[in-house]
């Protein structure tokens, strides 16, 4: 990496090892730098005044801003320009980066997709169904099988960028560029209701059976968490 990047870069995202011994972060010239937790943590480097760790190891991830990562059991997977990559933490601690395995968004039978250059801006990793769901400018939430590299659902609804997306209650809730947030079924088929950010009610938990009451256009048909 040179000079300059380390003065004007922006760090977009981070992941920690399933381990807890290092620290992933991701910035927008498209590196990854690996921190060694242990180190950088340690009772001499916490006394030493101006205390700044450097990285054991940098490498180039993408070929723009690396936007998301996510910590699975055996690799660091990283979301930017183009496709998800995956890279093995056990490669990482040891200053080497190869990279495992790639997970593309878009594929030659979706012909709307197939033409845009996919840029993922959100990660979510569950480790107990071992699924990543990823989310970008396809507008779209992409649901793969880590261990076999398979893309086993699709989830569409939104009409602009997906900037985050995160899991609850089984349920998979999307943030979008449109305005909107959508929350899927339980049972993670591609269907969502929308609730829009402006319309949003605070103070308690809205049920799963409370979800299936969601209108798709009046935000004032949300049901009260409360009553």
């Amino acid at each position: 990496m040179e000079w300059r990047h380390t003065l004007h870069a922006t760090v977009y995202c981070s992941a920690i090892s399933p381990c807890g011994n290092y620290l992933a972060v991701g910035n927008n010239f498209g590196f990854i730098a690996i921190f060694n937790l242990t180190s950088a943590l340690s009772p001499k480097n916490i006394q030493e005044d101006n205390n700044v760790s450097k990285p054991i190891f940098v490498f180039a991830a993408h070929n723009g801003p690396v936007h998301a990562l996510a910590s699975a059991k055996l690799f660091l997977l990283s979301g930017g320009a183009g496709p998800v990559c995956a890279w093995r933490w056990n490669d990482l601690a040891n200053c080497k980066a190869v990279k495992a395995f790639s997970l593309s968004t878009t594929s030659s039978s979706q012909t709307a997709l197939s033409q845009i250059e996919e840029d993922s801006n959100c990660l979510y990793y569950d480790c107990t169904s071992e699924i990543l769901f990823t989310g970008g400018n396809t507008c779209t939430v992409t649901a793969f099988d880590v261990a076999s590299g398979n893309c086993i659902n699709v989830f569409d609804g939104h009409e602009q960028f997906i900037h985050d997306l995160t899991l609850a209650s089984y349920s998979l809730i999307t943030a979008s560029e449109d305005g909107c947030v959508k929350v899927s079924l339980p049972n993670l088929k591609p269907v969502f209701y929308t609730s829009y950010v402006q319309g949003c009610r605070v103070g308690g938990k809205i049920s799963d059976a409370d979800l299936s009451k969601i209108s798709d256009s009046n935000p004032s048909e949300i049901p009260d968490s409360n009553s």
